[in-house]
């Protein structure tokens, strides 16, 4: 389960890297500014499975250049998310991403397309593993 939400959390970094201009998809990294965080802050949660279960993700500044994560899973009776949850998991260390530089990527969005140019977040994370 931690894998996954670790590599949901990297896939969400990476596809809410932004556009626009960018470093003319070189691939070179460039500088990140800490304002840069501030799209991922918030808390992120997923819709409601068939049987009841939700995970809701919270991202929150850490210091200027980090974002500390948390998730948690609401297990609910009946397969409806409403009211409160018989059982919730939450892990008992939060990870850590930090912001190192952004990049452009040339990427093929769809089958038989030209490349489109990318730009993504670079991130190390940081995820302790539980005493």
């Amino acid at each position: 389960m931690k894998r996954f939400i670790t590599v949901c959390i990297a896939m969400t970094l990476a596809a809410c890297g932004g556009g626009g201009a960018g470093n003319g998809g070189t691939g070179a990294a460039a500088a990140v500014t800490p304002k840069r965080l501030e799209a991922y802050l918030g808390t992120w949660q997923s819709n409601c499975s068939d049987n009841g279960v939700r995970q809701t993700l919270v991202i929150t500044r850490a210091s200027e250049n980090n974002v500390s994560t948390m998730y948690r899973t609401d297990y609910h009776m009946g397969g409806l998310c409403g009211g409160t949850p018989y059982a919730t998991v939450t892990p008992a260390v939060a990870a850590t991403l930090t912001n190192t530089s952004t990049e452009t990527l040339n990427v093929i969005l769809t089958p038989d397309s030209a490349a489109t140019a990318v730009t993504v977040d670079r991130i190390t994370v940081d995820a302790p593993r539980p005493s």
